[in-house]
């Protein structure tokens, strides 16, 4: 003998649909809520360290600029920047390469995952000639992208320009972060 019950009868089993949903309905709550502090901590993070600058950027500004307008061939590519309005380009139009310049092992590996989660965009870490410092090079006409990317490494990094002719690497980057000793 069969006893048929109505849905929602209260009696339960598992042919009724409402059983457990205040449950489900709790964890997904507080899921989402727990999606919604952690994105609101990444966006918080990264408008922290947004365009606006700190007290070294404009210093590191001035020096980026001062060895390009030495010569003529640089003074051309001025007007590229200033252009934006005197901004950097976004961190997401800037292509960057980290080498390991005679840092720890795993150095440009670390630099290379804390860049990307800024929004640069950047190739595979590589090695090159042990140095002293860490640097930021990058070509001509980045001169301001330049300051951005020496406060987003770190302090005690120094904006340097780019080498002519440029090194092994970075033929496909604006800029390059050398990770010395």
């Amino acid at each position: 003998m069969t006893v048929a019950t109505p849905t929602g009868s209260g009696l339960g089993g598992r042919g009724n649909p409402r059983e457990g949903s205040g449950v489900n309905s709790a964890v997904r709550g507080a899921g989402l809520v727990g999606l919604a502090v952690v994105l609101g901590i990444v966006l918080l993070q990264v408008i922290d360290k947004g365009p606006a600058g700190n007290g070294a950027t404009p210093a590191a500004t001035s020096k980026a600029t001062t060895p390009p307008s030495s010569s003529a061939a640089p003074a051309s590519s001025q007007p590229a920047t200033t252009a934006k309005n005197g901004n950097a380009r976004a961190r997401g139009e800037v292509r960057v390469v980290v080498f390991n310049a005679g840092s720890a092992s795993g150095a440009a590996a670390n630099m290379t995952n804390k860049l990307r989660t800024l929004g640069y965009q950047l190739i595979q870490p590589a090695n090159t000639n042990a140095r002293r410092g860490t640097a930021v090079q990058c070509k001509q006409g980045f001169e301001k992208e330049a300051a951005q990317l020496q406060g987003d490494v770190g302090a005690g990094t120094t904006v340097e320009p780019i080498p002519n002719p440029p090194p092994a690497g970075t033929e496909n980057v604006n800029c390059a972060v050398l990770l010395g000793q």
